[in-house]
């Protein structure tokens, strides 16, 4: 195990597997954050905020679990590239944070929410940012969490997406070394 964790032979010379269970540590941990935050910013938009565009969004954003990341990683790479995020951290995660998995799953949890809470609250004088914070995200915890146990596991077994954005060796995730 030493030799394998801590030796750069064992890995074509250049990066540990230790420096890549790191990397791929950041890139799930980012990924899942990420995810989690983004999801359940816009399923909240979604669902209480109410503007005459709401559904007709929501089914765009819905519509994106029909493209996997496959179909749409030439115009990914191609942004990340005119960005100047290759071989960042960033441009590992960011473009990953995009499709509408978690965005759904919050969306129909927040529908399943009593309308009388967001009435008290409003009554207690708690505004859209209080609500959310103090009431929402409390009752989502378990929802945060199955999210973000599967966002992890998606981010960390992540092969084609690395091997493409990374060509230093130094950002080499493991299931790359493996």
């Amino acid at each position: 195990y030493g030799a394998i964790l801590f030796d750069t032979a064992a890995t074509k010379g250049r990066v540990t597997a230790l420096e890549m269970l790191f990397n791929s540590m950041v890139l799930g941990l980012g990924f899942a954050i990420g995810k989690v935050i983004i999801s359940m910013m816009a399923a909240y938009a979604i669902v209480y905020f109410r503007f005459r565009l709401a559904v007709p969004i929501f089914w765009v954003i819905f519509s994106t679990l029909l493209l996997p990341l496959e179909v749409r990683i030439v115009p990914s790479y191609e942004v990340v590239s005119s960005l100047g995020l290759l071989n960042t951290y960033t441009g590992l995660i960011l473009p990953l944070i995009a499709s509408a998995t978690g965005t759904f799953f919050f969306r129909q949890f927040f529908r399943s929410v009593p309308d009388e809470l967001l009435e008290a609250a409003r009554l207690d004088g708690a505004g859209p940012l209080r609500f959310f914070i103090d009431i929402l995200v409390p009752l989502s915890v378990t929802m945060i969490a199955a999210i973000f146990i599967i966002m992890f596991v998606v981010g960390w077994n992540q092969y084609l997406w690395p091997l493409l954005m990374t060509t230093d060796d130094q950002l080499y995730t493991i299931v790359i070394g493996i």
